[in-house]
């Protein structure tokens, strides 16, 4: 193009060629930006707070306008909990992927989801090429390209790692994971999600630190959540404070602790695996087990049993 209209030089265009690494997306796909390749946060905030304050607000009344715009901010946060909680969308197939990120994500981003597992209607997969546990594929996508022709992109899986790495680089760039990705675990038939690839940013199941802040219009008591949530950090630092005072009161909290992770998990379901990590270390997953309601979780069951039995001895005596 600078050839063709001879413009080499123009010093505009030699400058942004230099500095090309930073606006050409092409660069940066890698790195994690929610998404966003242009000011749009910034323009977002404006807007926002331009809708309640403007040149002739005076300081006091900017207080006062800053104060309710959070407050109604804090009101549509709550709203959209309740709705993720109480009102999910309905899966509309059986994936792996869209159960767990059903159950685990907000409704907005599980929504992002649902429309990547749509798109493999258009996504194909090429036979894989195997070399020890690393597995690559060749995938053709024909939604994003003109009609009639199709992009390909390749896909990455190894399981003695836990790798998932595909070329269209959505996961690094947006943290969800594409069509081409869950197509070829439909493939290869992974039953888990390692929870490197679940962002705590997009989980519906957190408590954020700031909806423990009590400010003048949102007190943390007033949600269920954030209540629990405030409950269990003063107790877990109460905790902390008596284990730390001598190796006795230390061991007991390491062993009472490892037993009370494992109850916990065993009510949940979740499961830990070794063979995903290098070293042996254990790692989290999440899987068909993970999905399953408590009354076929084996540990579950059986510990429900004997203290059945317990309570039920206790009570005959």
């Amino acid at each position: 193009m600078v050839r063709k209209y001879g413009i080499e030089k123009c010093s505009w265009v030699t400058e942004s060629y230099l500095i090309r690494e930073s606006w050409v997306p092409a660069y940066w796909r890698g790195i994690f930006c929610v998404g966003m390749s242009s000011t749009q946060r910034s323009e977002q905030q404006n807007r926002f707070f331009k809708t309640y304050v403007n040149g002739r607000t005076t300081l006091s009344q900017f207080a006062h306008k800053i104060e309710e715009a959070l407050k109604l901010k804090v009101e549509e946060e709550t709203a959209n909990n309740h709705d993720c909680t109480e009102k999910p969308y309905k899966i509309e197939c059986n994936l792996l992927v869209e159960q767990v990120f059903h159950k685990l994500y907000t409704k907005k981003i599980y929504k992002l989801v649902r429309d990547e597992v749509i798109g493999l209607i258009y996504t194909n997969a090429d036979p894989p090429r195997r070399l020890g546990h690393s597995v690559t594929f060749n995938v053709e996508d024909k939604k994003v390209a003109p009609f009639g022709k199709c992009k390909k992109y390749w896909v990455d899986i190894d399981r003695s790692v836990g790798l998932l790495k595909c070329s269209c680089k959505l996961f690094e760039f947006k943290s969800i994971l594409c069509r081409h990705i869950i197509r070829c675990m439909v493939i290869e038939d992974v039953k888990v999600i390692l929870e490197k690839y679940i962002l705590d940013r997009w989980r519906k199941d957190l408590v954020r630190e700031y909806e423990t802040i009590k400010t003048g219009y949102y007190n943390p008591e007033a949600s269920a959540r954030a209540k629990k949530s405030l409950e269990v950090t003063i107790r877990n630092h109460y905790i902390s404070t008596l284990a730390l005072r001598d190796d006795e009161t230390y061991a007991t909290y390491d062993r009472l602790t490892s037993e009370l992770i494992k109850e916990l998990e065993g009510i949940v379901g979740v499961e830990t695996i070794d063979a995903y990590v290098p070293g042996g270390v254990s790692s989290r997953v999440w899987g068909h087990r993970r999905l399953q309601p408590k009354e076929c979780n084996i540990r579950y069951m059986k510990r429900k049993a004997a203290t059945r039995g317990r309570w039920c001895g206790a009570t005959v005596g």
